[in-house]
């Protein structure tokens, strides 16, 4: 009877260990908060940090246009939108790339 008993508390302590194993997993690993989700308005794109400063029909010219961003130590990178190219800039950099592209006539 006493071997019964012994059996009985150590799988008693096993299940328990493994119930505090569990529950320490989901309240490191779990969700945090429950927030709901940020509706974008039909139109909006997200660039993170960047922002466009031109649009262009095609590839090729935007990708001139950022090469002459960058030949003026300004960080630029082209996007496909429905159809049209757009010059993104990061946003502490969009008034001077707004002078240079006004400069090149664009």
């Amino acid at each position: 009877m006493a071997i019964q008993a012994h059996f009985l508390s150590v799988a008693l302590l096993a299940v328990g260990a493994l119930g505090v194993l569990i529950g320490m997993s989901w309240w490191t690993f779990g969700p945090s908060t429950r927030r709901a989700p940020v509706r974008k308005r039909a139109g909006d794109s997200d660039y993170g940090l960047l922002v466009p400063v031109a649009q262009s029909p095609t590839i090729e010219q935007a990708d001139q246009l950022c090469a002459l961003l960058a030949d003026n130590g300004i960080r630029a990178t082209v996007a496909r939108e429905r159809g049209r190219a757009l010059v993104l800039v990061f946003a502490t950099d969009l008034s001077r790339a707004r002078d240079h592209v006004r400069r090149a006539g664009v």
